[in-house]
């Protein structure tokens, strides 16, 4: 495989691991995800693949809805980084949406598992419109 190939493969991955993650897929999620992940959803800690499925297993239903809309996505062998605007619904907003700019960048190993996972977004802009904290 030639590193265009690779980085088409990668690139390929990740929109469809965020078609599943837009789904609320976990299943779909995990296949592409390496038991040596490391996810950090910025500014929180960075978790390992059981933290990964414990904080899905646990957020995904606090949601009524969701959305993803990938407006950029950039990739070469091993990497990929994209931007993206989520769209959170949640009960307690009474029918409200929480409109939130994510930018993402992945690293993925030989065999196309994401091995580094990292989301970076204004944590005022989220709690500006009612978002939760954990815990």
């Amino acid at each position: 495989m030639t590193n265009t190939d690779t980085g088409e493969r990668d690139n390929q991955i990740i929109t469809d691991f965020m078609f599943a993650l837009e789904n609320r897929d976990f299943p779909s999620m995990q296949a592409v995800l390496s038991d040596r992940l490391v996810y950090q959803n910025m500014p929180w800690p960075a978790l390992d693949f059981e933290g990964t499925c414990t904080f899905y297993a646990e957020f995904f239903p606090q949601l009524d809805s969701y959305r993803v809309d990938l407006l950029t996505q950039q990739a070469t062998p091993g990497m990929v980084s994209n931007e993206r605007m989520e769209y959170f619904y949640y009960t307690h907003l009474n029918g409200g949406c929480i409109e939130l700019p994510v930018g993402g960048f992945f690293k993925l190993d030989a065999a196309g598992k994401i091995v580094e996972w990292r989301d970076y977004f204004d944590l005022k802009t989220w709690q500006d419109q009612g978002g939760l904290l954990p815990g």
